[in-house]
This record gives C-alpha cells, structure tokens and sequence, in this order.
C-alpha cells in the first residue's frame, strides 16, 4: 500500500496537470479507437506496452482473458464475470462505434498454466473454487483445440461457421514454446471464435462495422506477436512514420520511439499465420 500511496503523491506532484488536460480534450472529443481484453496479470500494463493515452481504449481485464461463448453463458446465466465482458463490447461497440476488438494473451500466464494442469474442464461452478470454475467453464473450447493439437491436428481451424471471419493458425511450428504456452496462444486466438458466437454482434462483424485481433505478449523478452492479414505468419508487427517505409517491430521498446508512430493491427480473416 505504500508505494500506491507514494505514486499518488508523485503524481499530485508531477503528472495531475497533464492528465487533467488530456481529461479536458477527450471531453470534448471522446472517441476511443479499441476495446481490449487481457489478464489480470500484474507484469502485462497494456496500455504502457501499446502506448495507449487516456481515451484511447476501453479496457476490460479478468484472469485468463477470457470472453465467453455463447453456450456457456446460457448455461451460466448468474455469472456476472462473465457477461460483464460480453457488457463490455455491447458498450464499446455498439453504443460508441468502437471498430477493433483485441485480445492481448501472454505468456507464462498462471491461469493458462492452471487451466492446462487440470485434466478435465467440468461444466459446473463451485463457489469454494471461483478460480478454477471459471477456467473450466469458459476455457473448455481453448483446451478442446488443444487437445487436436496434441493429437497431431498442425492446422487448427476457428470460426467455422462463417467463411468471412474464419481462420486458420499454426501452434509454435519451432517447437520451442513449453505446452501451456502453447494453450495460452490457442486460448487467445480461440476468445475471438467466443466472441463472434454473440449475435448482438455478428452482423456488426459481418458487415466490417467490427474487427477481431489477436496479440500476445512474451513477457520474457518483451515480445508482441500479432497476427497480419495476407500473410503466412504469425508475429511480424509493423510500425510505420512519417519518415520511413514499414519495418519489423520485434520487441515492445521500440514503441517507445515517438509519438509519430502508428500500429496496424490487421484483422484475422485471411491466411494460415502462426505465433513465432
């Protein structure tokens, strides 16, 4: 508690007036360009990582970034946790015209490696285990793929239903990441199939109102791998500037160059990517 304490002194002191002028513009002009999901986990500070000012995004967080599907949530009704996420995106979406969904995974994440230690996901919430209730419950289709994957399926396949938003991905080709790792990129990919399983937002999706995105961070090296449309890879983020042509940006320090730099998150819709 004292250092939170310390931090609201020093910003008393030596940031308040910024942000309170940031405050003011983004009254005047509050049109946030994202909703992003992620993990709880206190080493994945989103918004340093992606440089995102105040307004800039909505930001939702539980463990596991999860977004549940629709079959789950109409078999647990009760679980606030759970439609508070789906709440989210109808109030971003379709109340404030926010075009890009991301879902920001990372690794070493406990809930993936909680998740990926269980041996069966049970379709029942235990009030004595909220924790793993709730990783079995909205992380049995992430644990389904998984599971073709240990079985030798390389390419695995989401959003089946509609051949707009379908993709396909490749799970660590090099075969160097550890296997809850390899769930926790599985799970990230499989919360956009989750969350166009919604019907308050498919048409929205399928008529390109809203666009899914998938990143995932290695909180190792400080790596952002993301996925790029019409490409067969899965990892390669670019920035672009007034003063040079795209290049690859490989790790998160580089977003640190300048204020002129832009992010181009392209939506998952074409290729076989995969995470390298």
């Amino acid at each position: 508690m004292r250092k939170l304490l310390n931090g609201v002194v020093k910003y008393r002191e030596t940031a308040r007036s910024q942000v309170l002028k940031r405050l003011r513009q983004v009254k005047e002009d509050f049109h946030p360009v994202t909703i992003l999901f992620s993990c709880v986990d206190a080493r994945l500070i989103t918004s340093r990582v992606m440089q995102l000012d105040i307004g800039d995004a909505y930001m939702v967080k539980n463990p596991g970034n999860m977004i549940p599907c629709t079959y789950t949530c109409a078999k647990l009704q009760q679980n606030a946790a759970g439609l508070s996420a789906l709440a989210s995106i109808e109030l971003a979406c379709l109340m404030k015209n926010v075009k890009d969904i991301v879902v920001c995974g990372h690794s070493d994440c406990s809930a993936m490696n909680l998740l990926h230690s269980m041996k069966q996901c049970e379709a029942e919430w235990k009030p004595d285990e909220p924790l793993k209730s709730w990783l079995q419950i909205h992380g049995s289709p992430s644990v389904q793929k998984y599971n073709y994957l240990l079985k030798g399926q390389q390419v695995l396949q989401f959003i089946p239903e509609y051949p707009f938003l379908q993709f396909s991905a490749k799970i660590d080709p090099s075969g160097k990441l550890t296997n809850a790792d390899k769930l926790s990129q599985i799970h990230c990919l499989q919360q956009l199939e989750n969350i166009a399983s919604h019907h308050f937002l498919q048409k929205r999706l399928l008529e390109g109102l809203a666009k899914l995105h998938a990143v995932w961070f290695d909180v190792t090296e400080g790596k952002i791998l993301i996925c790029e449309k019409n490409k067969v890879q899965y990892g390669k983020l670019l920035i672009t500037n007034e003063n040079s042509s795209q290049c690859p940006l490989n790790t998160a320090n580089l977003l640190y160059q300048g204020d002129s730099i832009t992010l181009h998150v392209y939506g998952l819709t074409e290729s076989v990517p995969y995470w390298r």
